[in-house]
């Protein structure tokens, strides 16, 4: 497997400096890139068809990871590989079921896994800025999403967010971004 990575470098505004996170992202790929896509490929074909998704299997392994390898924080480390993961909220009594929050964290890297579909992308990407401006004024949102290539093994929606496409987000935006974000992408 291969990592990936995408920086946002810059607006008409400013020019982000990714110096300080070098280390912590060097140390996430060098974690990352020792995935061994054939088990994962095979402990999908062992899972219930029903409930099929390599992205799910993907996302464990990814947090099981990040966990293990990296001591990244999460709300309960018992229900890493659920589908319900418990997630850090940005903001608390908001009075609304939201969907503004990050899954793990470590030092000033926040990041999400996301394969969501295209109608949630924009707040994958703008979340970042909260986090910066409610929780940690030097945070880095990193979005952990995979290739299209991945995709093709199975059990997705058409309109999954990949790689690629979130890339295409962040250039679409890169007007309204004024915040640093980094993208992982993992390809097979």
């Amino acid at each position: 497997m291969e990592c990936k990575v995408f920086y946002f470098q810059k607006n008409d505004i400013k020019t982000y400096d990714y110096d300080s996170y070098t280390d912590s992202i060097n140390q996430i790929l060098g974690v990352l890139n020792n995935l061994n896509w054939d088990s994962l490929v095979n402990e999908y074909n062992i899972s219930e068809k029903g409930n099929r998704s390599i992205t799910q299997i993907v996302r464990s392994k990814v947090f099981r990871l990040l966990y293990s390898e990296l001591d990244y924080k999460f709300t309960d480390v018992d229900k890493i590989s659920s589908s319900k993961l418990p997630t850090f909220k940005i903001i608390d009594n908001l009075g609304i079921d939201n969907r503004l929050y990050y899954q793990c964290f470590k030092d000033d890297i926040y990041i999400t896994f996301t394969n969501d579909n295209l109608g949630y992308m924009e707040n994958k990407i703008f979340k970042g800025l909260l986090i910066r401006e409610l929780i940690n004024q030097n945070a880095l949102s990193v979005l952990i999403t995979i290739s299209d290539e991945i995709l093709v093994a199975g059990g997705y929606d058409k309109v999954s967010i990949t790689y690629n496409k979130v890339i295409k987000y962040i250039e679409a935006y890169q007007n309204f971004i004024n915040f640093p974000i980094a993208v992982i992408g993992i390809h097979p």
